[in-house]
């Protein structure tokens, strides 16, 4: 019986948070240039180089989105984990109200590693699983050390179906 805690990669983390910083610099800077332009089309001159009302409430109220998102993404990439422990797949999720779900190893065909590019540099990946008796897949989204995991699952199928009299999965044809 081997234990396991499973998170997703730091990469994706980062990747999520530079995403954001993104999309909010591309709204301040589209809040901006519709502003210049503006101002350019008034005749008055008066405020022109100063700092209106306007920018500042606008400040806020990116800055305070940021945040929230920011935090969001965080929480949600801290509070979802997979372990696999004694013959079973714990997937738990949640930042306010906490979900979990349960998968048998004994329920398991096959599994499958995607990775691109970007995850066999930094190695992390899905892995795809496929249950014949529920005719579903499950995947374990971004996780880092993904071969590792694979393996780590046909051990514990394997494992799982010899306690329980069973070598139906993972057959070679």
């Amino acid at each position: 019986m081997q234990y396991k805690l499973l998170r997703q990669s730091h990469l994706i983390l980062v990747a999520r948070l530079i995403g954001l910083d993104i999309i909010i610099t591309i709204l301040y800077l589209f809040f901006r240039i519709s502003i210049t332009v503006l101002q350019l089309l008034q005749v008055s001159t008066a405020g022109f180089y100063g700092v209106s009302i306007i920018d500042i409430v606008y400040f806020i109220i990116i800055t305070v989105a940021e945040l929230t998102l920011g935090t969001w993404i965080v929480l949600s990439w801290a509070n979802e984990e997979w372990e696999i422990k004694e013959g079973v797949i714990f997937h738990r999720r949640g930042i306010f109200h906490m979900k979990e779900d349960a998968y048998s190893l004994k329920q398991i065909g096959s599994t499958t590693l995607n990775q691109g590019l970007l995850g066999k540099l930094f190695n992390y990946g899905t892995i795809k699983i496929f249950s014949p008796l529920l005719k579903q897949d499950y995947y374990l989204m971004n996780i880092h050390n993904p071969r590792e995991i694979a393996k780590t699952l046909e051990d514990e199928v394997a494992g799982t179906n010899q306690k329980h009299g069973t070598n139906i999965f993972f057959k070679k044809s």
